[in-house]
This record gives C-alpha cells, structure tokens and sequence, in this order.
C-alpha cells in the first residue's frame, strides 16, 4: 500500500475512496453528487481518487484527485 501511494502521490494519512466509471461525466454513475459530498467533508483526511475520461475540468480540491483514462494494467493493478 505505501508503494502505491508513493507512486500516486498520495499521503499516507489520507483514506482513499476510490471511484472508476469509463467516463466521470455519467451522469448514471454519480460522480457529481460523491464529488459534491466530498467537499463538504470537513475531514481533510479523506480523498477523492477518480479514474475515467472526462468532458469538463473538476474543481480544484486538495481532496479530490482525478486521474483520467488509466489504459496500462500494471498501473490500474497499482491504483487498486
């Protein structure tokens, strides 16, 4: 675990809530509402770790990481 998180940035304090849908702009996967909920977390203890392409820019959030298309298996091995 502390090897993926040295590889993706991300502190080892922090819980990761992982969420993977082919594009984040689905409105079918609700990605804005998990987004949205995240934000009003006043824990900055917990992250937003997203894969999957997107249409728009998300907001700029220290606990939300958006990570796009992850193509290569040895990479998406290392997120999960």
């Amino acid at each position: 675990m502390n090897y993926s998180r040295r590889i993706l940035n991300i502190p080892l304090n922090k819980t990761v809530i992982l969420f993977v849908s082919e594009s984040i702009n689905n409105k079918r996967k609700g990605f804005e509402y998990l987004s949205n909920a995240i934000n009003k977390i006043k824990d900055k203890n917990t992250i937003l770790l997203s894969i999957g392409s997107k249409v728009s820019a998300l907001i700029k959030n220290e606990n939300l990481k958006e990570l796009g298309r992850v193509h290569d298996e040895v990479l998406m091995s290392i997120i999960y």
